[in-house]
């Protein structure tokens, strides 16, 4: 899971919050055409910018900036969230063959990229200044995800198997076999179940976090990407067929979310609605709320900020979550999605 949303301390005064009604928005490389596509809610499209060669993968900062991989050029570019070209962001050592595919961001904002050219994960700083992070047991490496204690999973294509490595590189080894002919692109669930785009075998594989996986979704064609909305439902794309499937979190099909302007559909990325904590006070006595829409959240709080240690305040019950009484020390408190 990743922390979306705000921090909230809780003191004797009150504190104000915002809540947004954006929508979640889909964005997919588009490597037909060199465009990033952007869909709506209900699947309307338009092309959110121009990349320079054929993109693979996508991946947000903090500040909504959209990071696209461009394999052609072995380069990271960089937009604004309005889709403005920040330029190039990074250039990978490595020329000729398959440049940069997944991309993905952690917790700390450090960005990785999966460079099949001499098999390995590159880490980037926020200045696009790169080292390598992994290079054991890498063949094609694809698809990149983060689990919610900064393990990072690696789509291992050509391997065909999931590889897993800690937050600092060291290689833990096959994390799972399933779902592994040719894996593509990776998504984890609120639950810590990950996601594989089984693009060998054709459909969607769910592996549990104990590495045990089954059959999560099938239409007879061969996913590429997957993502899950703010609602937890998951996104494919199908690249043969230029749709984006959507499914339910049961894995119900809920038919095709989309197909105006995709060619050759890559690895799909979703900015979620930014849901936001509301505060009111009652006497000694704060209750934290957030919209109905935000049905896919965790409350978790700490009393100090420099800590890891967050714990889960309440189930994510939306509308209203949680009233807290000041005490001392002071608590903070955060809303966590997938």
């Amino acid at each position: 899971m990743k922390a979306h949303i705000q921090n909230l301390f809780i003191t004797l005064a009150l504190l104000a919050a915002s809540t947004s009604t954006h929508a979640d928005t889909v964005y997919v490389a588009n490597a037909g055409t060199n465009h990033i596509m952007q869909f709506t809610s209900g699947g309307i499209g338009s092309i959110f910018a121009n990349t320079s060669s054929a993109s693979w993968g996508l991946a947000f900062d903090s500040a909504g900036n959209v990071y696209v991989a461009t394999p052609g050029d072995n380069s990271i570019h960089k937009f604004s969230s309005t889709g403005s070209d920040l330029g190039v962001f990074a250039t990978l050592g490595s020329s000729g063959g398959q440049g940069p595919t997944g991309l993905a961001f952690d917790s700390a904002g450090y960005l990785y990229a999966a460079d099949p050219n001499d098999n390995t994960i590159k880490k980037f700083t926020s200045s696009g200044v790169g080292s390598v992070f992994a290079n054991t047991g890498l063949l094609y490496p694809i698809g990149l995800a983060f689990d919610s204690t900064g393990n990072l999973y690696v789509a291992n294509g050509n391997g065909n198997n999931i590889r897993k490595f800690s937050s600092t590189g060291t290689d833990l080894g096959v994390f799972a076999t399933s779902g592994g002919t040719s894996p593509y692109g990776l998504a984890f669930d609120s639950e810590g179940n990950l996601y594989v785009a089984n693009n060998g075998a054709g459909g969607i594989v769910k592996i549990t976090p104990g590495g045990v996986g089954s059959s999560f979704a099938n239409i007879g064609a061969t996913p590429i990407g997957v993502a899950f909305d703010s609602a937890g439902n998951l996104y494919a794309t199908y690249n043969q067929i230029n749709i984006i499937e959507k499914f339910s979190s049961t894995g119900t099909d809920l038919g095709v979310f989309a197909t105006t302007g995709l060619i050759s559909p890559m690895l799909i990325a979703i900015k979620f609605d930014p849901t936001m904590l509301n505060i009111a006070s009652s006497g000694n006595q704060y209750v934290l709320f957030w919209p109905a829409s935000g049905t896919n959240f965790i409350l978790q709080s700490t009393t100090n900020l420099t800590s890891t240690n967050w714990t889960t305040a309440t189930d994510a019950v939306p509308v209203i979550a949680f009233t807290v009484t000041n005490t001392s020390p002071a608590r903070f408190f955060r809303l966590m999605q997938p």
